[in-house]
């Protein structure tokens, strides 16, 4: 899933009651959207879940994140301080937030 995107997927693996999740995998994905909002200087989204919220849950998943070198969206410090465990963030070398994966393809399918 893509930035937005991997909150929604992250807090399905979390859920009790929800899909069996094998590996949650994101791509320019926001993970934290009050990290988010803060770097950006934007209004917290109070009314939405965070996957923040659930992280210890979160932290327990098979995981493997693909941030982009030159992503100003989401930057990779963010996917990292979220995450805390660099062997599961991939830096793309001159990605950005929409672009630039293509070279990434088959180690992305691979997870």
């Amino acid at each position: 899933m893509c930035s937005g995107g991997a909150q929604v997927a992250g807090l399905i693996a979390v859920r009790p009651e929800g899909l069996r999740v094998e590996k949650v995998v994101t791509i320019s994905g926001n993970v934290d959207h009050r990290a988010w909002t803060a770097y950006h200087h934007l209004p917290p989204l109070d009314e939405s879940e965070n996957l923040a919220d659930y992280r210890a849950t979160f932290r327990a998943l098979a995981q493997a994140h693909f941030v982009g070198e030159d992503d100003d969206v989401v930057p990779a410090f963010l996917v990292r301080n979220f995450v805390g465990n660099d062997a599961l963030i991939h830096v793309v070398k001159g990605a950005t937030h929409n672009t630039g994966y293509q070279t990434s393809f088959p180690k992305i399918y691979a997870e």
